[in-house]
This record gives structure tokens, sequence and C-alpha cells, in this order.
């Protein structure tokens, strides 16, 4: 689920689960339990609401104290203006609940403004590992621009990630955790640890070039078992290099 459409969904949830005349567990109606969150956050009362209003103070008391429930628009209708509100709004909106939803949906909309979808390497998410399938090929994740930024050079569309599959990088990568690729690395230049498939089967190993005859070595964490090496033609072609992995990240704590 990207987080524009989770912001979406926040605000709906808000309008449309908010608006009832249901009373609240307490006992008071939408429009007592409105005013007392209004007088506390607005810091004010029904004495100093009177005096704005022309609603007489002692009316607006029993209000809030639930002594007149059946009170007419004409007389709501000063007091939900006064606060910006509509009738409606004042009597049958739980405003606190209302409030807090919209700025979870608001919290939301900044971190979009503020951070990077990552999409997903599909080959790293195998029909046949369906434990390991935390997330879906579909799914993306965000980061902070600031925190990919510390992270590499490359631009977010350039960047994937993969969930490591087998322990073979164990006590650098464990098994289960999330890696961010830079995919614009395709070929192995460099003594680095990349992802690849190698006659289409996903790996996460350690890869560089090994003697004299210009082959490749990919390896884990135990060079001595477990070792890929990419020597001949035929196996060049099954060699397709994804990305050089540029981070790691613990998903699961013990």
């Amino acid at each position: 689920m990207s987080i524009v459409r989770l912001r979406t969904n926040v605000n709906a949830f808000a309008q449309s689960t908010a608006q009832t005349q249901c009373p609240n567990m307490e006992g008071m109606s939408y429009l007592q339990q409105n005013l007392k969150w209004l007088f506390e956050t607005k810091k004010t009362n029904g004495y100093q609401v009177a005096q704005k209003t022309g609603v007489v103070a002692s009316t607006i008391n029993r209000i809030v104290n639930s002594k007149f429930n059946d009170a007419r628009d004409s007389t709501i209708r000063p007091i939900a203006e006064h606060f910006g509100l509509s009738v409606n709004d004042l009597k049958n909106v739980d405003l606190q609940a209302q409030e807090k939803l919209l700025a979870v949906g608001e919290a939301v909309g900044k971190l979009s403004v503020d951070a990077c979808l990552i999409t997903a390497v599909p080959e790293f998410f195998p029909e046949d590992a369906p434990l390991m399938n935390l997330l879906a090929p579909q799914d993306t994740i965000a980061l902070s621009k600031p925190a990919l930024a510390a992270i590499t050079t490359a631009p977010p569309s350039d960047v994937r990630f993969a969930i490591a599959l087998d322990d073979a990088m164990r006590g650098e990568i464990e098994k289960g955790e999330l890696v961010l690729i830079d995919t614009r690395v395709r070929t192995v230049t460099v003594d680095g640890i990349y992802a690849f498939t190698y006659f289409k089967r996903p790996h996460i190993k350690r890869g560089g070039h090994e003697g004299a005859s210009g082959g490749l070595m990919f390896t884990g964490t135990n060079p001595r078992v477990n070792n890929i090496p990419v020597e001949t033609e035929e196996e060049m072609k099954g060699l397709n290099i994804i990305g050089q992995v540029i981070a790691s990240f613990t998903r699961r704590r013990y």
C-alpha cells in the first residue's frame, strides 16, 4: 500500500465514521462532548462563549451539563459559527476523533513529501518460498530522502529492495533481512556484495574477479562452501547482475 493511498483512506475513514448521532461511551451526546472538548482545547468557557455569541450563559451550561438535550438549531447555530463549525458538525460529528484521524493523514502526507518510494526486485520473491514473502513483489517501501542520500548517490529510480532468501551472508546480511540495491551496477567491476540471478535462481553474495583468467567468483561469508564460480561462456550466459547491495536493514528482532 502506498503512502498516498493510505492518506486517502485515512481521510475517507475520518469522514465516514465520525458522522454519527449515537452518544459516546460516557452517555453524552456529541453536542455535549464537542462543547466540552472545544472549551478545553480553545481555553474558554460557557460564560465567555455567551459574551461572544449572545446565547444566554445558563443555556450553554445546561447543554454542556446534559440538562438541555433538545436545544433548537437556532440556539446552537451562533455557538457553532463561533467555533467555525456547522450546526450538523457540532451536533452529529465526533470532532475529537475526526481531528485525530485527520492528523494521522496529515502526518502521512508530510512523510510522503519527504520520502521516496523504493520498488521490489521480483526475482527475490519466488513462489516456492511463500514464508519469506513478508512483502509482496508489487509492494513499495518508503525511505526519507536524506536517509537515502546518506547511503548512496543513486537516484531513487535506480534503487530497488529485495529480501535475503538464505543465510549465505550470515554475519553481514541475515536471512530475511531487507537489502537495498543500486541497479546502475550491472557488472562486477570491484569486490563487493551483489544481488544476481544464476540460471534464474536469486542470490546475494560477495563477488569479485578470480585470478588472471578474468572469471568471476561469488562467495558467502564462509568461502569454503556454496561458492559460485562463473568462468565459461555458458556460465556467463546464466548470470544476470541485478545490482550492487548498498545497505541492509534488520527487519525482526528477538
